[in-house]
């Protein structure tokens, strides 16, 4: 899904991995001429209770979103390539590992990484067969977003930059086999609350032109198309995007 477009680059509602991949340095992407207002002076923290949600109905996979940490940018970087794979905006693993610590190091000042976990939940009755194995943790990261605040922590965009100083959902990745769960509906309601939380008005991301999947979990969310790339930017071997909005 390339919803946001950012790890350097991303945003899909497909693999959900959605828009762009993680940005690979720090860069600085033009402003527009629209800008979005922040209620609070204060930065952002990390302070949202986590999110529970039972895939499939099922206790013993119980969803929860919280920040990624150090612990869990291995397992963060193999979901986002994973969900990238059959995508233009593919990312070696080494590639998403770099974005990750270099996000971590940032603070959260300039963007925040959310990772959704599936682990089994108060209710779980499964039998246990064997003995828990220090290599096979119960806690299994499924889906991450990635959220910038300013423009060090997201691409350079060559059209459609959205404010340098506004929240920007740079992708939501989903690992393949937890697809079509409502898990990337879930990362994303995470992400939008957060903002609400820490004073934000507005938040932007790119879809990619195409992307049906992606779309129809922004426009059923409540985000407005404010610009679209031609097709003919296809001829620089660019994906063309569309840039949307979403008033908080």
């Amino acid at each position: 899904m390339r919803q946001a477009r950012s790890i350097a680059r991303p945003s899909t509602a497909s693999n959900i991995a959605s828009n762009h991949r993680p940005p690979r340095t720090a860069t600085h992407p033009r402003r527009l001429a629209t800008h979005t207002t922040r209620a609070s002076s204060s930065p952002p923290s990390t302070s949202s209770a986590p999110s529970a949600f039972l895939v499939d109905s099922d206790p013993c996979k119980q969803f929860t979103v919280e920040p990624l940490t150090a612990d869990t940018v291995n397992q963060a970087s193999v979901v986002i390539t994973r969900a990238f794979a059959a995508s233009p905006q593919y990312i070696p693993i080494d590639e998403c590992k770099t974005y990750c610590n270099d996000m971590l190091s940032k603070g959260d000042a300039e963007g925040i990484i959310f990772v959704g976990a599936v682990a089994p939940g108060p209710g779980c009755q499964e039998p246990e067969l064997s003995p828990p194995s220090p290599s096979a943790p119960s806690r299994r990261v499924v889906a991450t977003a990635s959220l910038s605040f300013c423009d060090t922590s997201r691409e350079n965009f060559k059209s459609l930059s959205p404010p340098d100083d506004a929240p920007y959902l740079c992708n939501i990745a989903v690992d393949p086999s937890f697809r079509r769960k409502g898990l990337a509906r879930q990362m994303l309601s995470h992400v939008e609350d957060y903002c609400r939380e820490h004073g934000w008005n507005n938040i932007y991301l790119h879809v990619r032109l195409g992307d049906e999947a992606a779309r129809a979990l922004y426009d059923t969310s409540g985000y407005q198309e404010l610009a679209a790339d031609s097709w003919l930017i296809k001829l620089q071997n660019r994906t063309p995007n569309a840039l949307l909005c979403k008033q908080l």
